[in-house]
């Protein structure tokens, strides 16, 4: 559990992993969600958005001040 306070980005895979290379112990991926659903913590991923490209942004701006006007 200390695993995922410190980090919280981990999914269930990577603290498996981590915890079979580190402890050497076998779990599964299932055993590890579980564990984190009883302490109320789950794996939080950063969105991720798509990158707007100078020309996107040019046609963006066409389009609003041509709605403006």
């Amino acid at each position: 559990m200390m695993l995922s306070l410190r980090n919280r980005h981990m999914t269930a895979v990577e603290t498996r992993n981590h915890i079979e290379r580190v402890i050497e112990v076998n779990v599964s991926e299932r055993a590890v969600r579980s564990k984190r659903n009883e302490a109320n913590l789950s794996a939080r991923r950063p969105a991720t958005e798509t990158k707007l490209l100078k020309t996107g942004r040019v046609a963006r701006l066409n389009f609003t001040q041509e709605r403006l006007n």
